[in-house]
């Protein structure tokens, strides 16, 4: 067999690919790419097939079932059950960043922090497409839209 590590590339590709797609850390599918390649090695036999293309097709499956399996796990927030009984709601750094908001941002996130559950174990392209596709709903156009989303990610980063 040739050598191994020459078809490395393509693991990294579709990581990069997944990760563009899913919303995923690269670092995460990266691994899971690699393991897969790694279970790739020692399940080719090369008369069936070209080395990358079982590399690919394994990967690819591979990235397939952990993204299914991830979005269908089912993770508990703890912070969702803390006691905020002796704490003041305007101790939460949301209300700190909101102050500096325009209107538009703070409709944005109050529906945001206000729902939740819409939005909980999605991914961040996600999340953004549903908020893109409610604004557009409420008759927001698409350059106010950008500029709230922008203008909230300046504010939080």
């Amino acid at each position: 067999m040739k050598n191994n590590l020459q078809d490395i590339g393509i693991v990294q590709k579709l990581a990069w690919n997944f990760k563009n797609t899913s919303g995923f850390p690269f670092d995460e599918l990266y691994s899971e790419a690699l393991l897969a390649y790694s279970e790739a090695l020692n399940t080719f036999k090369e008369k069936d097939t070209k080395f990358s293309t079982w590399v690919y097709v394994n990967t690819k499956n591979a990235l397939i079932n952990f993204i299914k399996k991830e979005k269908n796990t089912n993770w508990v927030d703890i912070e969702a059950y803390r006691d905020y009984s002796n704490s003041s709601v305007w101790d939460n750094p949301y209300w700190e960043l909101r102050q500096l908001f325009s209107e538009d941002a703070k409709e944005v996130t109050d529906e945001i922090v206000n729902n939740p559950m819409l939005y909980v174990g999605k991914a961040p392209k996600m999340i953004r497409g549903q908020i893109v596709k409610e604004l557009r709903e409420k008759g927001w156009y698409w350059g106010r839209i950008w500029d709230c989303i922008r203008e909230i990610k300046k504010i939080i980063n």
